[in-house]
């Protein structure tokens, strides 16, 4: 199985979702290319695609105002397509499952979608 975590932190989260699951594929994203989780997947082996959301989400809060910037704004759809080509590229192919394993961003409905899965 091919595992995407989604970290911006101390990766703490990624860290319990490995040791549950050892044997799967993984790869880290990080919209913080500097913090403690991008660190621990390297530690651990892991591939890790780093693509900052500032120069995406540039001048949203002045457009929208503090605390009002839509869950569904082009700027974020924008770039959660990236993040999406960047992983496709990464893999050849769709993951089996992404975990939000400390997240800082909101995911628009496109992401939501794109991955949803019914069982």
């Amino acid at each position: 199985m091919t595992i995407v975590c989604f970290v911006s932190g101390s990766g703490t989260n990624y860290r319990e979702i490995v040791a549950s699951n050892p044997d799967h594929t993984y790869l880290v994203f990080t919209n913080r290319p500097g913090c403690d989780g991008v660190n621990l997947a390297r530690q651990n082996g892991h591939e890790v695609i780093a693509l900052s959301h500032a120069p995406y989400l540039k001048g949203v809060t002045e457009r929208y105002g503090a605390g009002n910037v839509p869950r569904n704004c082009p700027e974020r759809v924008t770039y959660e397509t990236e993040i999406s080509r960047l992983i496709r590229n990464k893999f050849g192919r769709e993951p089996d499952l992404i975990c939000l394993a400390g997240y800082d961003q909101w995911l628009s409905d496109w992401m939501v979608e794109t991955y949803y899965l019914e069982y």
